[in-house]
């Protein structure tokens, strides 16, 4: 595949999930806050670099993660944008992949908010982490719900130098089911136009390229 056609598809994805294209998640087995799920980042904190990305927390994979940049360990502040209102009840980390000693996040608290990405947020979890452990669950008890979830990572397990989580995860029911958008049409890009036709699950179209074009196709 070439390196134009990569992009393009990577752009595709990304209209996805800003247009809220998703099969929405039914079962608590689906984490709601997942990229997967249609979840996006709206803040994040310092990083180490791209491989150790804030976005590698809600990917699924608990050999992927964040980690801080050096020195800053204390209270890293993200805030994930759900597909739609949520309520949540469960909740699970995983740290078993951190490559420092002592680097793995403890103690975390967990809020949501239905007002915005800066406002209205309320504690749903305060959870202490043991070290170098995947697959730590823990029950939500509070009835709040919202489409902002926000994460303070407040600490670590003794590392002076970096704070790490490779996973998180969340399960419950979304309340709300937003109509899809039809993303039917031409989109300018440093990699020229690309035209999109969207019918019903599945997208088809073509990209210019060296004065002719070259199809694309994508189901969700």
């Amino acid at each position: 595949m070439s390196r134009k056609l990569i992009l393009v598809s990577l752009v595709i994805v990304g209209l996805f999930f800003e247009f809220g294209i998703m099969t929405y998640a039914a079962a608590t087995d689906q984490s709601l806050i997942s990229f997967s799920s249609g979840a996006l980042l709206v803040e994040k904190p310092a990083e180490y670099g791209s491989g150790w990305g804030s976005v590698w927390i809600i990917d699924e994979n608990p050999k992927t993660g964040w980690c801080c940049s050096k020195g800053k360990i204390l209270n890293n502040v993200l805030v994930i944008e759900l597909a739609e209102k949520t309520v949540l009840n469960r909740l699970e980390f995983d740290t078993g992949k951190v490559d420092t000693k002592g680097s793995a996040a403890k103690d975390i608290l967990v809020e949501l908010s239905d007002e915005g990405p800066t406002a209205g947020f309320k504690e749903i979890a305060s959870v202490s982490l043991a070290n170098q452990e995947d697959n730590q669950s823990f029950p939500v008890t509070v009835e709040e719900s919202g489409k902002w979830l926000r994460l303070t990572i407040k600490n670590n397990h003794g590392s002076a130098e970096y704070t790490e989580l490779m996973d998180f995860r969340a399960f419950g029911k979304q309340l709300t089911q937003t109509p899809l958008t039809d993303v039917s049409g031409t989109y300018k890009s440093d990699y020229n136009d690309f035209h999109l036709r969207q019918q019903g699950t599945s997208v088809t179209g073509c990209y210019e390229y060296k004065e002719g074009v070259r199809s694309i196709e994508w189901w969700y």
